[in-house]
C-alpha cells in the first residue's frame, strides 16, 4: 500500500548550539507540532545508533485524524549532512515520520515493515510536501514461538511501562521485531496510543515510553515491569486481566488476522486490561472454550458456543483452574451481548441446572463466583429478572421449598436488577437472613409500589411460597412506611381485587388465622381510622365476589361499635347471598328472598356503597 508521510528532520547545523526542527513537510502538522511531538518521545543520548522509537500524534482540532509516528535516530552518512558540530561532536539526526493511522490499521501494517520502508528515505534539508511511502501489508500471522513476547503483551495491559533488560547484544532490528511481535498479540487499536523504543539510556528517567529496552532500570522507575531478554519465566504476571490474557494466549492462538482487525483506537489505563480481554475474546482470534470430553452414549447433543462455554466453566471449576475460568467468564459475557431467543435460554438453563453452575461452590473463591453469576444471569435468564425467570434461577440452583438462594447468588441478582416489585420483595426477604436491615432499608426507600404488590398478590404464582413472602413484605411496608403512601391509594387497589379475600382463601385454604391477620392489616392500612359504615358495606357487600369468613372476621375486629358489628354481619349475609356466581334466574330469586331486615340494615345504595363514602381522616 502507498500513503503520504508527513515528516520532519530534527538535528542541528554545524554552527548551532542546540537541536531543533531543521525542515518539515507542509502538511497539516506544523513545525511547532513536530517539535512538540519529537520532544515528548525523545530517546535521550544513546551510544549506539541507529535506534528507533514509535509513538503517535494527534491534532486537537482534528480528533478523528490520528497518526502513527516513527522516529529513526542516526548519525549523518555519506556526506549528505554535516556530521560534526563546530566543537567536533557528532550530530544525531532524527528522521521523524507521521503516517495516518486509519489506512495503516486497515492493512494491519506493522512497525518492522514501516521501518524497512522509511529507513531508505533521506529527508531533505528544506521544507517540502509530504512524501509518498510504499508499505508492505502484513500477511497472516502465526503465534511467535517467543513466550517473552506473550508476557510483555500481558504486562502492557496493566497500564505500567515494561522495561526489557539484558538485550545489549541484540541489533536494533531484532529489538524492533520484538516490539512488533508483542504488539501483534494485542488488538491493533492499542498502537494508536503506543510509545516504544529500541533503546534508552538508564539515566533518561523521564521518558514516556511504555515498552523500551535498556541496560539497567531507570531511576525512579519502581512502577516499571522488569523483564529479562531470553528469560520469560522470570517475568511475573499480576493476577486479573493480564494473567487471564496470558492464559488466553498460551492456550494456542492460531492466525491473528482477526485480532489485527480490532482497529478501534484504545488508550492505556486502569480499564485497558478488561477491555482488551473482552475485545480479544470477541474477535474469535484465540482458542474456543474447552469441550467436555464425551464419548459413546454420553455424547453431547448438538450445541452452540454457549453450551460449550458452560461446559468449559464446569470443567475448569472442577480443576480449580481459575485463570481459564476467568477466560470462560469473559466468553459468557460476550455471548450475553448477543440476541438470545427463548429456546436457547431454556437450553442454557438446562445445561446450567445439570452442571450445577448456580450452586454454592467451595472450590471457587467468592470473587470468581461473583463474576460467574454476573455472566450467567443475563446470558441464560435475561436481565433484569422477571418473576418467571427468577423461578427458573431457583430451580436451576437446586433450591428446595423453604430455602433461600445462597447469598452470592442473591447479591448477583441484586446487581443484575429485577423487573417487578414481586421479585424485589422476594430477594430482599431472603437477604434478611444475613442482613436484617436490608428489607427495612428497601421498605422506606421510596422504591416500593404497594399498588403493584397488591396487584401481584391477586395474580398467579409459580411457587405458593413466593405469594406468602410478598404478602408479608407488603404488610410490613404498610406498617412501617405510612408516610410513603395514601390510604386512599391502598383502598382503591384492594377494592379492585376484592380486598384479596378470595386470593388469600385460595392460596392458604387451611390457614384461617393467617388470612384473618393479613386482611386485618390490609383493611387497617386502607382505612386509617377504621372503616366507617359505608366502608363496611363496601368491604362485605360491594365487591365482585362474595366475602370470605376471614374478611368478615377482620372487619369485626376493626369495628369499635356494636352497631358496626351488626352492620358487618348484615353486609356479610347480603354479599354472601347476592354475589355468588349463579345464573340470572337463581340470582334473581335469591335477591327477592333476602330478608328486608338485612336490606334495611344497609345504609345507602348497596350496589355502589363506595360512591358516598367519605374520605378517611388518614387521607
Amino acid at each position: 500500500m502507498e500513503t503520504d508521510a508527513q515528516w520532519a528532520l530534527h538535528g542541528k547545523n554545524a554552527d548551532s548550539e542546540g537541536y531543533d526542527v531543521l525542515a518539515c513537510s507542509t502538511g497539516a502538522l506544523s513545525a511547532a507540532n513536530f517539535a512538540d511531538a519529537i520532544s515528548r518521545f525523545a530517546l535521550g543520548a544513546v551510544d549506539t545508533l541507529p535506534q528507533v522509537s514509535v509513538s503517535y500524534a494527534r491534532l486537537g482540532d482534528q480528533p478523528g485524524e490520528g497518526y502513527l509516528a516513527m522516529a529513526i535516530d542516526d548519525f549523518a552518512a555519506d556526506g549528505q549532512r554535516p556530521a560534526h558540530d563546530r566543537n567536533g561532536r557528532q550530530i544525531t539526526y532524527t528522521s521523524y515520520f507521521c503516517l495516518p493511522y486509519r489506512p495503516l490499521a486497515e492493512q494491519a501494517v506493522g512497525y518492522l515493515s514501516t521501518y524497512e520502508a522509511l529507513r531508505a528515505v533521506t529527508l531533505p534539508q528544506a521544507g517540502g510536501p509530504p512524501l509518498p511511502v510504499a508499505l508492505a501489508a502484513r500477511a497472516g500471522r502465526v503465534l511467535p514461538a517467543d513466550p517473552l513476547a506473550m508476557r510483555v503483551a500481558a504486562l502492557l495491559l496493566t497500564g505500567r511501562p515494561v522495561c526489557v533488560l539484558g538485550a545489549d547484544m541484540t541489533s536494533t532490528g531484532e529489538r524492533l521485531r520484538f516490539i512488533d511481535s508483542a504488539m501483534d498479540l494485542l488488538p491493533y487499536g492499542l498502537r494508536a496510543r503506543m510509545a516504544a523504543a529500541t533503546w534508552t539510556r538508564a539515566t533518561h528517567g523521564g521518558h514516556r515510553f511504555r515498552l523500551f529496552f535498556s541496560s539497567a532500570p531507570r531511576p525512579g522507575g519502581q512502577q516499571d515491569h522488569m523483564v529479562t531478554w531470553g528469560e520469560p519465566d522470570r517475568a511475573a504476571i499480576p493476577e486479573g486481566p493480564p494473567a487471564d490474557y496470558l492464559s488466553w494466549l498460551e492456550d494456542g492462538v492460531g492466525p491473528l488476522a482477526r485480532l489485527a482487525g480490532v482497529t478501534t483506537e484504545i488508550g492505556f489505563g486502569p480499564k485497558t486490561g478488561p477491555q482488551v480481554l473482552d475485545l480479544a475474546v470477541a474477535s474469535g482470534a484465540g482458542p474456543t472454550p474447552v469441550r467436555a470430553r464425551r464419548s459413546g452414549s454420553d455424547a453431547a447433543p448438538a450445541s452452540d458456543a454457549g453450551d460449550e462455554a458452560l461446559r468449559a466453566v464446569a470443567e475448569h471449576m472442577k480443576l480449580a483452574d481459575l485463570a481459564r475460568l476467568r477466560l470462560d467468564i469473559a466468553v459468557l459475557n460476550k455471548l450475553a451481548e448477543d440476541e438470545i431467543g427463548d429456546d436457547r435460554r431454556k437450553r442454557y438453563q438446562g445445561v446450567i441446572a445439570r452442571l450445577g453452575l448456580l450452586r454454592h461452590h467451595d472450590l471457587v473463591d467468592p470473587g470468581h463466583a461473583e463474576r460467574l453469576y454476573d455472566a450467567l444471569l443475563p446470558m441464560a435468564f435475561g436481565t433484569p429478572l422477571r418473576y418467571n425467570a427468577y423461578c427458573r434461577v431457583e430451580e436451576c440452583a437446586g433450591i428446595t421449598p423453604g430455602q433461600a438462594p445462597h447469598r452470592g447468588l442473591l447479591t448477583a441478582i441484586v446487581r443484575a436488577g429485577t423487573a417487578g416489585q414481586a421479585v424485589s420483595a422476594i430477594v430482599c426477604w431472603h437477604l434478611r437472613q444475613t442482613d436484617e436491615e436490608k428489607v427495612s432499608r428497601w421498605l422506606v426507600s421510596g422504591q416500593v409500589d404497594a399498588v403493584e404488590l397488591i396487584g401481584s398478590l391477586a395474580g398467579e404464582w409459580t411457587d405458593p411460597r413466593h405469594a406468602r413472602i410478598v404478602c408479608d413484605v407488603t404488610l410490613e411496608y404498610l406498617a412501617k412506611a405510612r408516610q410513603n403512601y395514601q390510604p386512599r391509594q391502598i383502598r382503591h387497589a384492594l377494592r379492585e381485587h376484592g380486598f384479596l379475600a378470595r386470593a388469600l382463601q385460595s392460596r392458604f385454604p387451611g390457614d384461617d388465622q393467617y388470612q384473618v391477620r393479613a386482611l386485618y392489616q390490609f383493611v387497617q392500612a386502607a382505612y386509617a381510622d377504621g372503616p366507617g359504615r359505608q366502608a363496611i358495606v363496601a368491604l362485605l357487600a360491594g365487591a365482585a365476589h362474595p366475602p370470605t369468613p376471614a374478611l368478615l372476621a377482620a372487619v369485626v375486629l376493626l369495628s369499635a361499635k356494636t352497631e358496626d358489628v351488626r352492620l358487618a354481619c348484615a353486609a356479610y349475609a347480603y354479599g354472601s347471598l347476592t354475589l355468588i356466581n349463579v345464573d340470572s334466574a337463581l340470582s334473581g330469586r335469591l335477591n327477592s328472598l333476602v330478608p328486608d331486615i338485612i336490606r334495611a340494615s344497609l345504609p345507602g345504595r348497596v350496589d355502589s356503597p363506595e360512591e358516598s363514602e367519605p374520605a378517611s381522616a388518614g387521607d
